[in-house]
């Protein structure tokens, strides 16, 4: 049951690292350039503990060393870290204290970005997993010296020795400042580990090796480190033969040799889920860990056996353990749990940072390893671990604390380096969150809460954020975690919204974003956050849109509105980034949303309304809630992304997710109130995915979702958010169709029941926005402390006293101020009228008489109206027996409705400004009526108020909206004949329908467009403009005529397709500089447009969509598929466009280079003489294709033969109890272990002292070593004795002292085994 996986590396990419050395090197050969005695002597791009700046930071730095006789001022050098950038930071003038260093001194330099610290700073951080460094003259072209350096070590310099002149390398001791030691022989190999982590059901041996003759191999088998950083010295038991793994094992290796760098602490878990499952609590607390964590709070450590014994459960325990990914955090267990109270040593997860109990921002070096049963690809990396979370880090509440995962260099290399997230753009992370889950989960201390778990609320956010748009909203996956080995339980990896992700999806440097948690920086400071809250108090909405990301403000407004978010607080639990130095528009992230989809009825957010301090004020605003209307009309209608279907399906796909998976976190959490810390609120059950999991999840889908949309929608129309004017409805050729693809010439038609519709074919809105300008002096009508009548009725009274103006109220309560009562404190200050005696247990309805008075002059210049109102909980609002207003109530009021949401205590005392100018025709001469009727939530609520005021605005530099002179008037049918974005507004009176927006696909461009050429390397003649010659060539293969409006490219390039046509079988070409293109090709070639971004040399993914957004294309081109398009001259070319579809264009088959030199753009050189690719023979017939790909049998002294084996199919591949053999007479002299899987075009290689020439290793029957004089090697499958067995077997030649000897393709088509240019262990084969 063992799942074989391939390493993914955490480093530097090898080819990035050798262009950076050749291209250093290409300027600065040696130290000393430019007749100036300077070298770039020692840095350190690591620094945990070596030296601290000025400041006390341990930050990276550079040490500069004047090695001739007469001292040099470096000021106004240059320093940089960006080949395209040599001016990248200069070193200042006029500070010769600084910037001076005399004979065969030194001059320390701090590289982190803070130039405005005393000291010399840079602008830039080295980059701990490999960059260069160069020092250029104050002329900023003339390099003086430059290093390039690859993975660098926790305070270990990288350097010359002898100072000034030597060879570069890793140093034996860090000297900033001073002369170097000497370097290190060389860097021992990491330690190979003959059984892959993974699952296991029955005991095995692991045997360790290292490739680095004469070193020693330290081993753990607890989680601890092998090797002591802080003490350099080893901490483990020395490796002397094989390991006997009979229980779940985290075992953690270290090579280490005297006057070596040490390798890389490696670390493979082996998991038994049997044991996992049936491990007691004695078992746990016998090695070692506490009983209680935090005071006196139980610690738990087990599955409890009244699930994994239950008859539902125990038959599937091992498909919940195996069934999502699993994430093992192995660690010395005093990093969690030691109860030393100190800042070093302490256990974090026993002072979790919670104000009761310290260790807020501590952080423990771990291993973190993420694998999976089915073979998906994951990592091991050393990094630091934080307890995360607010409220959750309490222990009394919650016993199952979230973490966070930190990529830095301290640790090892900076950055997690690999494609993570499916659909992701970001393959660099410099954390990640691990959500365990506190509220609306099984471990909460409230009951109700407890019944409600789904684990799916905070990620389902996200994902409707997704949906709606939001690129960076935040993506996630399940797992499964383990502390050591110790099942944790179910967990969410997710990424953090800091400033790194903002610059990773928005672009800019992370260095200068700021990141904001509930209003506090976590990165840069808060004073743009500030900036951009006084602007939106502002009202100016041309600023706003400027500084703010309004359509990604409101879709997070919005969702927030129509999920009910009932724990958005001002100082919390939710997210935001953007401003800094660069002005970044800020952008908001829902975070920790898990009170959510509670109450279908619930109006509004909590506690907090306006837990950003901006809608408020935004929402006074005409074009926010135009815009805001826009988007609601979006996501709730058309198949929107918050229609209940795609709601439904969207939380469908993530509970199916967990859905056997849960039952794990069932035995692990689900008694923990029951039997181990009963606190709060009963009862106390054991929760289990059948009793209770089940039936929340078909509460939400059969009740919740189906019926909250309308609840939703008069929500958002109460607010003023959703125009009452209907939008209209799109039919295609009679049927409702709202965009995708249609056949050329179909008739679209628009309907609503407004009088008017006005749309747009260019994408343009109808509407052209009005302007907010600066409003007259406001005019209190009815203020505050106005006089008034109240009374809390006992029956209905009928409507007279909120239609009628002379309504006879003299026997009502009377009074000035607010309306309320308060049986704590809160709102004494505001009531003038206390009404608790007769609401109180009573009533929750209360009306409530304002008149006043307006005057002519009064009357002749209002501008504006609108009412303030400060209210707990709801209320319906009348003028003069219209009504105006209505916050927290659905439907017909009744005499004793109640609110259909709380209202917070926090909001209630504010006033909250409503816009009701659309009701200012409703004013009359004289005596005027405003009447409330206030709601409060329930009739035993503790308090109540309702305090209002009604003003008005003279004058005003207000502009109306208008229709766009590019709209035209719905008068038809209208006919399309090409891509379209078609947009659209009905119109009455003044008043405008939300927008309606459809593009839709006219034709067959998705069946008929193809890529047929692509130069991505164009050839290097001397020319600056040489890499501008690039192009793809586009083909339509169909049989008609194409128009390519609104197509574009998504990845690759950026470009949008203007109205343009291609005839069958017309080429044409997308060009990066059309000038060269034209000069290098002429000017009779047709383009179609020129492209922003490049593509990559080295190859990269390329996806082109149609104008509805469906994917045409979507492949990735590999430079090393021929060496004649890598610069060489050659086009990469389709050898068959029409039936290249993108499976096809991912392999090198598809693909062959072009018959001429510099291609073929905008015509087919198919009649050249150009060799096709056959299709790649197989050995055998069979189910399965694996073959030998790669063997090293000329090995150097001290080093392994080795046999890498690679799966050619598109499928994982059990090779377990197959055999490799050099003798066809004895075919079975190493048996590959059972178990072992080889993912889907992955590669897996096997080493002589660890595997096949090890008479020790599990499996080897007879150790063989491959012969460098040549021989035959044979691969063949667990029944070598049937005829019908798999077999693969190659003959190869003798081969020179360290040659690979591999498969590759040779000029026939065909594959050929023979000598390649570099070893590729684990990987695709290099060139021959």
């Amino acid at each position: 049951m063992n799942m074989m996986r391939r390493s993914h590396s955490m480093g530097i990419s090898p080819l990035i690292y050798l262009c950076l050395c050749f291209w250093f090197a290409s300027i600065a050969p040696v130290a000393g350039g430019a007749g100036i005695p300077l070298a770039i002597n020692e840095l350190m791009a690591a620094n945990s503990s070596t030296k601290t700046d000025p400041q006390g930071h341990y930050d990276d730095w550079v040490e500069i060393h004047n090695y001739s006789d007469t001292p040099i001022d470096l000021a106004r050098m240059y320093l940089t870290d960006d080949p395209a950038d040599p001016t990248k930071w200069q070193i200042p003038g006029g500070a010769s204290q600084l910037t001076s260093v005399g004979p065969g001194g030194y001059l320390l330099i701090w590289l982190d970005g803070h130039t405005s610290d005393a000291g010399l700073h840079a602008s830039f951080a080295l980059d701990s997993d490999g960059e260069a460094i160069a020092l250029f003259a104050p002329d900023g072209a003339t390099p003086i010296d430059s290093v390039a350096f690859g993975p660098q070590r926790v305070d270990v310099s990288y350097g010359r020795s002898p100072d000034g002149m030597g060879p570069v390398g890793y140093l034996l001791a860090p000297t900033p400042g001073a002369s170097n030691s000497g370097l290190y022989e060389g860097v021992v190999a990491d330690t190979q580990f003959s059984h892959p982590r993974g699952f296991y059901d029955v005991p095995f041996q692991v045997t360790l090796g290292c490739e680095t003759p004469d070193a020693t191999i330290y081993y753990t088998l607890d989680g601890s480190e092998p090797y002591s950083r802080s003490r350099q010295a080893p901490a483990g038991s020395v490796y002397s033969g094989p390991i006997l793994i009979s229980r779940t094992t985290c075992l953690r290796a270290q090579a280490i040799k005297p006057g070596w760098l040490p390798g890389n602490s490696m670390t493979h878990t082996y998991l038994f889920p049997d044991e996992v499952a049936t491990r007691s609590q004695s078992e746990v607390l016998v090695r070692g860990y506490p009983s209680t964590w935090y005071g006196s709070y139980p610690a738990d450590y087990e599955m409890d056996p009244d699930v994994t014994g239950s008859p539902a459960y125990a038959a599937v325990m091992d498909d919940a353990l195996l069934a999502i990914p699993t994430l093992s955090i192995a660690t010395n267990k005093d990093h969690l749990f030691d109860k030393t109270r100190d800042a070093e040593t302490g256990g974090i997860y026993i002072y979790t940072g919670h104000g009761s109990t310290g260790g807020q921002d501590w952080e423990r070096p771990v291993s973190a390893e993420l694998f999976s049963f089915d073979g998906i690809e994951g990592f091991q990396i050393d990094c630091g671990l934080r307890i995360q979370g607010g409220e959750s880090r309490n222990p009394q509440k919650c016993p199952k604390h979230s973490f966070s995962l930190r990529f830095r260099g301290m640790y090892g290399v900076s950055k997690l380096r690999m494609s993570l997230f499916d659909g992701c753009p970001v393959e660099a992370f410099d954390s990640l969150q691990l959500r365990g889950f506190f509220n609306n989960s099984w471990t909460h201390w409230d009951a109700g809460q407890r019944q409600r778990a789904q684990f799916v609320r905070d990620q389902w956010m996200r994902d409707s954020l997704l949906e709606m748009g939001q690129a960076d909203a935040g993506r996630g996956f399940y797992v499964h975690l383990y502390l050591n080995g110790i099942y944790w339980g179910l967990y969410l990896i997710q990424e953090r919204p800091v400033a790194s992700h903002y610059a990773a999806y928005n672009g800019g440097e992370p260095d200068r974003i700021d990141a904001i948690n509930g209003g506090r920086a976590t990165d840069g400071t808060a004073q743009a956050w500030q900036q951009a809250r006084s602007l939106a108090a502002g009202k100016d909405w041309g600023r706003i849109c400027e500084v703010i990301d309004i359509d990604n403000f409101i879709d997070f407004t919005l969702l927030n509105l129509f999920a009910g978010n009932h724990d958005l607080k001002t100082d919390g639990n939710w997210r935001a980034a953007g401003g800094g130095p660069d002005g970044k528009p800020w952008r908001f992230y829902s975070w920790d949303a898990e009170q959510i989809l509670v109450n279908r009825n619930q109006t509004g957010t909590g506690p907090s309304s306006d837990p950003t301090g901006m809608y408020r004020s935004l929402s006074e605003i005409e074009e926010f809630r135009i815009r805001f209307g826009d988007r609601v009309h979006k996501h709730l209608f058309n198949d929107g992304a918050l229609t209940a279907e795609r709601n439904i399906e969207r939380w469908t796909k993530r509970a199916d997710e967990i859905d056997v998976a849960v039952v794990a976190e069932s035995a692990r959490w689900g008694s923990y109130r029951r039997d181990m810390h009963s606190w709060s609120s009963g009862p106390y059950h054991l929760y289990t995915r059948n009793d209770f999991w089940i039936t929340e999840r078909q509460r939400l889908l059969e009740d919740y979702f189906p019926r909250r949309n309308s609840v939703a929608l008069s929500q958002f129309k109460s607010l003023g958010l959703y125009p009452s004017v209907e939008a209209p409805v799109f039919h295609v050729n009679g049927l409702y169709q709202h965009g995708g693809h249609v056949a050329a010439a179909a008739w679209l038609t628009m309907s609503s029941t407004a009088p008017t519709v006005w749309y747009t074919l260019d994408g343009s809105d109808p509407r052209t926005p009005g302007s907010t300008g600066s409003t007259g002096r406001e005019l209190v009508l009815a203020p505050e402390a106005a006089p008034k009548q109240v009374f809390v009725p006992i029956a209905d009274i009928g409507s007279a006293w909120r239609t009628d103006v002379n309504y006879d109220d003299s026997d009502w309560l009377a009074g000035t101020g607010g309306v309320g009562y308060e049986r704590s404190t809160g709102y004494e200050s505001f009531i003038g009228i206390d009404v608790g005696d007769a609401m109180d247990g009573r009533n929750s309805s209360c009306y409530i008489r304002v008149p006043f008075e307006i005057t002519p002059e009064g009357l002749q210049y209002a501008g504006g109206l609108a009412l303030k109102v400060r209210y707990d909980d709801g209320f319906i609002a009348y003028l003069n027996g219209v009504e105006v207003q209505r916050v927290m109530f659905e439907g017909t009021p009744a005499w004793n409705s109640e609110a259909t949401a709380n209202h917070s205590d926090l909001d209630a005392v504010e006033f909250e400004t409503f816009d009701i100018s659309s009701h200012i025709s409703r004013l009359a001469l004289g005596r005027n009526i405003l009447a409330i009727h206030g709601l409060n939530a329930g009739a035993t609520s503790s308090d109540f108020l309702i305090s209002v005021e009604l003003v008005s605005s003279e004058g005003g530099g207000n502009v109306p909206s208008g229709i766009s002179p590019t709209a035209v008037q719905y008068s038809g049918p209208v006919r399309l004949d090409a891509s379209a974005r078609v947009r659209a507004r009905a119109r009455s009176g003044a008043a405008w329908s939300a927008l309606n927006e459809a593009v839709y696909a006219v034709g067959p461009v998705a069946e008929s467009l193809r890529i047929s050429e692509i130069m991505y390397h164009p050839p290097n003649t001397g020319h600056p403009d040489d890499p501008n010659a690039e192009y793809i060539e586009l083909v339509n293969v169909g049989s008609q005529a194409i128009n390519l409006h609104l197509v574009r490219f998504t990845n690759g390039i950026d470009l949008t397709f203007g109205d343009v046509t291609l005839a069958p079988w017309e080429y044409a070409v997308l060009v990066k500089d059309i000038p060269v293109f034209e000069t290098t090709y002429g000017d009779d070639v047709r383009i179609l447009g020129q492209y922003e971004g490049r593509l990559d040399n080295a190859g990269e993914r390329i996806e082109l969509q149609d104008a509805a957004g469906q994917t045409i294309l979507r492949f990735r081109y590999k430079d090393g598929w021929y060496d004649q398009t890598d610069g060489g001259g050659y086009s990469l070319t389709v050898i068959d466009p029409a039936t290249a579809d993108s499976a096809t264009l991912d392999k090198k088959s598809a693909w062959r280079a072009s018959g001429e030199v510099g291609g073929s753009p905008g015509y087919d050189d198919g009649d050249a003489p150009v060799p096709t690719p056959a299709p790649e023979p197989e050995p055998a017939p069979g189910p399965v294709t694996v073959v030998i790909n790669e063997l090293l049998a000329h090995s150097p002294a001290g080093t392994p033969d080795w046999i890498e084996l690679h799966n050619t199919t598109e499928q994982a591949i059990d090779i377990g109890g197959w055999f490799l053999s050099d003798d066809a007479a004895d075919p079975t002299k190493y048996e590959i272990p059972a178990g072992t899987r080889l993912a889907a075009g992955g590669y897996v290689v096997f080493y002589e002292y660890l595997h096949f020439g090890n008479a020790n290793a599990p499996g080897c029957r007879t150790p063989f070593q491959l012969s460098q004089d040549g021989g035959t090697l044979h691969l063949r499958s667990v029944s070598p004795d049937t005829p019908t067995d798999y077999r693969h077997e190659v003959t190869f030649g003798p081969s020179d002292l360290g040659v690979t000897l591999g498969r590759y393709l040779s000029t026939t088509g065909r594959y050929e085994f023979g000598a390649l240019r570099t070893a590729t262990p684990g990987k695709a084969n290099a060139t021959p």
